[in-house]
């Protein structure tokens, strides 16, 4: 069989498997998100964070939300906020039956 046939249905089978995991980002919020997302790469953590703090008053219960805002505030180095917003992942993924 033709190794890039081989690899295309690979991939296919990867893509399609129920066992990866995705994101729960609301629709109306993922122009919002893939700013923080761009802004935390880009090293602006109060940028990201302003973004962050905007999307978990309009959806609390994201946890790719709370997470990324933990990791924004640790590398801002405000280790009480940053708990804190462990804290409220760790709530939101349990609660949610997430690993």
């Amino acid at each position: 069989m033709n190794k890039h046939l081989l690899i295309f249905f690979g991939c296919g089978w990867i893509l399609s498997s129920s066992s990866l995991a995705r994101a729960e980002i609301p629709t109306k919020l993922e122009p919002g998100y893939s700013e923080a997302v761009m802004s935390y790469n880009a090293k602006d953590y109060g940028k990201a964070l302003k973004f962050l703090d905007e999307l978990v008053k309009s959806s609390p219960d994201v946890p790719e939300f709370l997470e990324l805002r933990a990791l924004s505030l640790k590398n801002l180095h405000d280790d009480h906020a940053s708990g804190e917003a462990y804290q409220a992942l760790i709530q939101v993924s349990t609660a949610k039956g997430l690993d």
